[in-house]
């Protein structure tokens, strides 16, 4: 569960810029069949595919903003029912690609693996500042925003502990127990 957990919010953040900068700047990195179909399915979009993008990550924002802060019962029912809706009609209006439709609901639905609220909204925000790297620079643009990212998340700590222990500073025992819990580990026993 924790490597699903680190996939999905490594999909969450980076999918959308990912998707922009191949689509904007470097369609030649992707299959032809595959840029042939995005190209086929953004025919008639009057915005660029950074606007889009952003468009419909803000858009899916304000959907899961607004399914929190109602009843349980119809909060889950108007995040589902609203972002099917809202995402047809741009699609029939012809504002944003069925591409985008897919890239956008993926990274809700992998962005729904994370436990809490908090780290769900820090890392929207790193999703963002990507969306926006990769629109300006492409790829190299995407590449520069993960490795400031990174560098920052190695500069935090958190109750004097280093924020990305123990990859950083590198423990290679500890770092086993990262990804699975043993019952016999020793790391695994609370101090």
């Amino acid at each position: 569960m924790r490597l699903l957990r680190i996939v999905s919010i490594l999909v969450a953040t980076i999918f959308p810029a990912l998707y922009v900068a191949l689509v904007g700047y470097h369609p030649e990195l992707l299959p032809t069949t595959l840029a042939l179909t995005i190209a086929d399915s953004r025919n008639n979009i009057p915005f660029p595919v950074y606007l889009e993008a952003i468009m419909m990550i803000f858009a899916l924002d304000i959907l899961v903003e607004a399914s929190l802060r109602l009843p349980s019962v119809v909060g889950q029912t108007i995040g589902i029912v609203g972002g099917l809706v809202i995402g047809q009609a741009a699609v029939e209006a012809g504002l944003v690609s069925n591409t985008m439709i897919i890239v956008s609901a993926s990274t809700a639905i992998t962005s729904f693996t994370l436990p809490t609220w908090h780290l769900i909204s820090s890392w929207r925000i790193s999703r963002y500042l990507l969306l926006i790297m990769s629109a300006l620079l492409g790829i190299y643009g995407l590449t520069i925003g993960i490795a400031y990212l990174t560098l920052h998340l190695c500069n935090l700590s958190s109750f004097g502990k280093p924020y990305l222990s123990p990859a950083t500073p590198l423990n290679p025992m500890e770092l086993l127990n990262v990804f699975s819990r043993l019952k016999n580990n020793k790391f695994s026993k609370p101090k």
